[in-house]
């Protein structure tokens, strides 16, 4: 088949991804373009690699690709950490494994409508995500998209409900048995949301540079669904069924991104979506075509966070 790009191994995966992470750290010392502590960027590094191998590991014990790939963790790489990073960006990196570990439940729940217990555990990660960032409310609504497409019953729907709602009053009863109000929890995530009816959309604070990029990731996304559809008669349902959650959560992303008041410390939340959908482009595909997008993708990267040499 010659020499292909897009299916690097494992060692070759961590290796890319720990060049990238030192081109990341690279730039941010040299144009001193952000504020993060030792730790934070320990923490960050940390949750990025468990993220990005947390998808991909998703992707591949549900078969939603038919050969092994580690193109995921990589794609999740670039679009999580191929930008400014602050303190905020730790914060959503935590919300991102939430999510991740609320898809991969809900993902595990098919065929399996009397056993509500893995929609416990995507419903209280999903209603834990909005205590440390609140815009992540939105996922709530992965919540029905995973019930119908895993063709839960009236058990699981009741389990959801109870399970979103238990950090938010866990939260409450211990900041009312603290002596403090017990709706203070309610009223700061509706503070918190108050900037998405007003201020600057995030295409408002992006330079050229970083449209250019988002504009890359975007066509990829899009040729990634458009190529897994194409492909869809050979995947198994659960993995159909699981890539479709994916791209409900990519259809929340694209909500949060329009909304006013938000940044680019959503891009490891948008990541999440984008490391399942992205390697359709490359999957079962060999050519030039795979080579070429695989390569534009890597540099447009490497190019963007070297920009400031040119």
């Amino acid at each position: 088949m010659g020499f292909d790009l897009t299916r690097p191994g494992l060692f070759r995966s961590v290796f890319y991804f720990l060049l990238l992470y030192a081109l990341f750290r690279w730039r941010a010392y040299a144009t001193a373009g952000e504020e993060i502590m030792v730790w934070q960027k320990a923490a960050l590094f940390g949750l990025s690699i468990l993220n990005a191998f947390y998808v991909t590991r998703i992707l591949s014990q549900n078969l939603i690709y038919l050969e092994r790939t580690y193109v995921p963790a990589l794609v999740y790489a670039l679009a999580a950490m191929g930008y400014t990073t602050t303190g905020l960006t730790l914060t959503t990196s935590a919300v991102a494994f939430l999510l991740i570990f609320a898809l991969d439940n809900m993902i595990r729940s098919y065929k399996k409508e009397s056993d509500p217990g893995h929609f416990l555990n995507a419903s209280i990660a999903l209603g834990a995500a909005p205590l440390l960032y609140a815009p992540a409310a939105i996922f709530v609504w992965l919540l029905p998209a995973g019930l119908i497409l895993f063709k839960q019953g009236g058990r699981s729907v009741a389990t959801a409900i109870l399970g979103y709602l238990l950090p938010v009053f866990f939260l409450s009863y211990i900041r009312w048995g603290m002596g403090g109000d017990f709706l203070d929890t309610v009223r700061h995530i509706f503070a918190q949301l108050a900037p998405a009816v007003s201020g600057a959309g995030i295409w408002d604070t992006m330079t050229v540079w970083d449209k250019v990029l988002a504009g890359i990731f975007l066509f990829l996304t899009l040729a990634g669904g458009f190529g897994f559809v194409r492909r869809r008669s050979g995947v198994r349902r659960r993995a159909v069924r699981g890539y479709v959650l994916f791209v409900w959560m990519a259809l929340f992303c694209a909500v949060l991104v329009a909304l006013p008041g938000r940044g680019l410390e959503l891009l490891p939340i948008a990541a999440v979506p984008m490391a399942a959908i992205i390697p359709a482009c490359f999957n079962r595909r060999a050519g030039w075509w795979p080579n070429l997008l695989y390569t534009v993708m890597m540099m447009s990267v490497v190019v963007y966070n070297l920009r400031f040499l040119l």
